[in-house]
């Protein structure tokens, strides 16, 4: 059972660590998309609201929604067309989706970003998305509950301890933990 116990926990620490990972990724790459794109003149030619429509196993059907604004500019006198407008090209709501689309007036002109070494690739939104920062802190509830399960289960699985004589023929038996060591689980848990 211990065995059970420690795997069932390093599982339950490590593969949390894949979407840690995902998300640090997703950071990084939004902070440096944002904070190296250059910005150049756009002009709106048109614009969309893209649904995105998907079952679950358990067959409930979701739908997600994307902004689509077509937009020209030119960079070194060479004209581009691109559509992305957030810098992860994500997809939400259609409340969201809608509130980015009016903030557009095809035939008007508005600062877009675009990638120095591949003037291509741009978007319009300057904005940090917070679904980076999900993946990235999600972890910390496994985490939390794989510390709450061990503080628990060193006390189930213990080995059980003889008692020893005291005065007075009384016995006492030794505890399987200390306080001391609960409350520090608690208080890492808790920070």
């Amino acid at each position: 059972m211990k065995t059970f116990l420690r795997l069932f926990l390093l599982a339950f620490v490590l593969f949390p660590m894949i979407f840690m990972g995902i998300g640090v990724s997703m950071v990084w790459n939004q902070h440096r998309i944002i904070s190296t794109y250059r910005p150049v003149q756009a002009t709106v030619l048109s614009k969309d609201i893209e649904s995105h429509t998907s079952t679950n196993s358990e067959g409930q059907i979701s739908t997600s929604y994307k902004p689509v604004i077509h937009y020209r500019y030119e960079v070194d006198g060479v004209t581009y067309t691109c559509a992305l407008v957030t810098p992860l090209d994500e997809s939400s709501g259609h409340e969201w989706a809608s509130e980015l689309n009016s903030r557009f007036v095809i035939g008007d002109s508005y600062e877009a970003y675009y990638n120095p070494h591949d003037p291509s690739e741009a978007f319009l939104v300057r904005e940090y998305s917070f679904i980076p920062y999900v993946l990235m802190l999600s972890p910390m509830l496994f985490w939390i509950a794989a510390g709450f399960i061990y503080t628990l289960g060193k006390g189930w699985l213990a080995e059980a301890r003889s008692p020893y004589p005291s005065e007075h023929g009384w016995y006492l038996v030794p505890p399987v933990s200390r306080i001391a060591d609960r409350r520090r689980v608690a208080l890492l848990m808790t920070g």
